[in-house]
């Protein structure tokens, strides 16, 4: 017995430390939808956190994870309603329901091992949906997943300050997912920050949740078309870039079901297939942790996000403007004797390479 629960903590521990490790985490919210499957297969998007799972009945969960697997998709399996405050409550068949433990331990002790299957979504916005006096039915739903599975355990609220349930998640999860949403009336700092105060708050991996869905899609934001517009691709690129230099180690976009109402889906789908790519591509580069040369300097607007990153015996310069006006920034290296001047649009990412001088004095 002894042995068995040793072997469950080396497992829970390799798992933890490999959720986000290595590859960039890039997926969507969703629904239960094998078209959504098919389309997202055909892209760098190879997560998908779709709502409503443990509603399912035993067959149709078994036919969307072997679907899921065949195409290689990993599902965050969704646990998030099995609250009785929850409206979404499952009403199943093959589970015990009535139990809010028993019934987490059915659906996890019968997929658990399923390959498909990533991790577990523990709670979606608790500070709204379960508040700070209900907080401990997270510890008894985590507890219920623990019995029966080392995989990762996911969880989302909102951000510092408003976020309340912080504390108490760092205790029962193990990956921290937090959505910022500033479109269009708030600051696309507002991401950054988010990430940047989660980060140094807890030691969590901390993945971002980032808009692509227009607030007027959902009523109770009262919003018309201009007022709750979804964000320009621009926009979607800059608050990508903002998450990962604040140390986001994945980027999970909401939701696939809402920007497949879009007008533009099919020029936005195919934007996002291509920032995904550059996201992948990049993410190495940004996370690296190479000695880089200390003698940078630079000259520019405080609203502007800098970084200097060695990566593969060179040195590269990352700049992100979250801004509507265009920004100069000058960048000095008093070793190599240069300086480089560099334009920065509204709304824009730049990375380049900073290459040694001739005139090394």
């Amino acid at each position: 017995m002894v042995l068995k629960g040793f072997l469950l903590s080396v497992f829970l521990f390799l798992f933890i430390n490999t959720a986000c490790a290595g590859r960039l985490i890039l997926g969507f919210y969703g629904f239960t939808v094998k078209s959504d499957i098919d389309m997202i297969a055909d892209s760098p998007f190879q997560y998908l956190m779709p709502y409503g799972t443990e509603g399912k009945e035993e067959a149709f969960i078994d036919d969307f994870l072997n679907y899921a697997s065949k195409k290689n998709i990993k599902i965050i399996f969704s646990l998030k309603d099995i609250y009785i405050e929850s409206r979404w409550y499952p009403k199943i068949k093959w589970c015990p329901t009535e139990d809010k433990p028993d019934l987490i331990k059915c659906i996890v002790k019968r997929f658990g091992d399923h390959e498909s299957v990533h991790g577990w979504y523990l709670a979606d916005e608790p500070t709204l949906h379960l508040g700070i006096k209900k907080s401990s039915k997270l510890a008894r739903n985590a507890k219920a997943i623990r019995r029966f599975s080392s995989k990762p355990i996911f969880a989302d609220d909102f951000p510092i300050p408003r976020g309340k349930l912080w504390k108490t998640l760092s205790e029962t999860s193990d990956v921290f997912m937090t959505h910022i949403y500033p479109i269009p009336e708030k600051s696309l700092h507002d991401v950054h920050t988010a990430i940047q105060e989660l980060s140094a708050s807890y030691n969590k991996p901390v993945i971002a949740v980032l808009q692509v869905h227009g607030k007027y899609q959902y009523p109770f934001y009262k919003r018309d078309k201009n007022t709750g517009r979804p964000p320009t691709y621009e926009e979607i690129r800059v608050m990508s870039y903002l998450a990962l230099i604040a140390g986001a180690e994945g980027i999970i976009y909401y939701s696939f079901s809402d920007i497949k109402k879009l007008p533009d889906f099919d020029q936005r789908w195919r934007f996002l297939k291509k920032l995904g790519d550059e996201l992948e591509s990049n993410y190495q580069l940004i996370n690296s942790r190479e000695t880089v040369a200390k003698d940078y300097r630079f000259d520019k607007d405080i609203n502007i996000y800098t970084l200097i990153r060695h990566y593969k015996d060179k040195d590269y310069f990352i700049g992100v403007n979250p801004t509507n006006s265009k920004k100069l920034i000058t960048i000095f290296s008093l070793h190599n004797n240069f300086i480089k001047k560099l334009e920065l649009q509204s709304f824009d990412v730049k990375i380049i390479t900073l290459k040694e001088s001739r005139n090394r004095g």
